[in-house]
């Protein structure tokens, strides 16, 4: 079994990963918030770009992503690999063929927290940056526990794709 263990912070729980994409030449670790609503795996555009994403150049999807804040536009990294470190140094290696990427605008929940924010706060702007999410697509194979400010992923070995041996460098 192999063991991951992340933050919990504000009531949220996360985990880190380097997100590789050899094409674009793009390698860097990623915060992801675990979620086991979100069906599938995806980063957030802050996130794609921070790395050195240029999402501009990616072509956008006709259909609408939906979710609890809204809708958003999608366009596609293809061939990206998730890298996890386990607690004792061992690495996983998650691949995705295409990953989305959520190009953000101002939901209807986004909309109203900047509003509380104004009347509340005065003129204070703050934005409101989504996290990357790791979703079901990944989550689906683990065990997920809880402490007051850690979270837990436990998989199994042989539900894994790619382990790479013990002590390898970060995440």
């Amino acid at each position: 079994m192999l063991r991951f263990t992340g933050e919990v912070e504000d009531c949220k729980a996360y985990i880190w990963a380097r997100v590789t994409c050899r094409r674009l030449g793009v390698r860097d670790n990623v915060r992801f918030c675990v979620d086991t609503g979100a069906q599938g795996t995806c980063l957030f555009q802050d996130d794609a770009i921070r790395i050195g994403v240029d999402i501009r150049s990616l072509e956008r999807l006709e259909d609408k992503v939906n979710g609890i804040g809204g809708s958003a536009d999608e366009c596609l990294l293809e061939g990206v690999e998730l890298r996890f470190v386990s607690d004792d140094g061992r690495a996983v290696i998650d691949r995705h063929p295409i990953l989305p990427i959520i190009i953000q605008h101002k939901s209807k929940l986004e909309r109203t927290v900047e509003f509380f924010r104004v009347w509340f706060l005065g003129r204070k702007q703050v934005r409101m940056v989504l996290p990357s999410i790791l979703g079901f697509d990944f989550l689906r194979r683990c065990r997920i526990s809880f402490s007051e400010n850690e979270v837990y992923l436990e998989i199994r070995e042989k539900s894994l794709r790619k382990v790479l041996p013990q002590h390898v460098s970060g995440p």
